[in-house]
């Protein structure tokens, strides 16, 4: 197998499209708009992942319904919100630590609420599948 490396979703299609490669392999958050603007007469097809997933992963359903692909099967990876670090102390700490406090105290109200679709999935937003936990206070060494 041989793989091609495109700078974006569209130049894959057009290398699809003329016949230089015969499936397109992407990553992004569901609904993935690059998908979902094609029709069912596009000549496109969505084709169901089918394997057991690696570690973290999980296989999770999608519809497209755009291209009459109901709860497909996708290769899925858990949302993590990162952030890069902050002098201790500083207003931006502050500020994070106030938006992390802030999202987990309204985790419940984002599952439930017509947000996006991504909020849904967050069942226990401590967990941080092995990423460093961002603390308000930086860590004396």
């Amino acid at each position: 197998m041989e793989f091609f490396i495109a700078e974006s979703d569209d130049a894959a299609l057009k290398l699809q499209q003329a016949n230089q490669v015969q499936a397109i392999f992407t990553d992004a958050g569901w609904p993935l708009p690059s998908v979902s603007r094609h029709q069912s007469n596009s000549g496109l097809a969505l084709v169901a992942y089918d394997v057991q997933p690696p570690p973290r992963f999980a296989v999770v359903q999608r519809t497209y319904q755009s291209l009459d692909a109901f709860n497909n099967k996708f290769l899925g990876s858990p949302n993590v919100l990162v952030t890069r670090p902050f002098k201790p102390g500083g207003d931006m700490r502050k500020k994070v630590a106030t938006l992390q406090s802030c999202l987990v105290k309204h985790i419940e109200a984002l599952n439930e609420g017509r947000f996006q679709a991504g909020w849904k999935e967050i069942k226990d937003p401590l967990n941080t599948l092995g990423v460093a936990r961002f603390t308000a206070l930086e860590k004396t060494r």
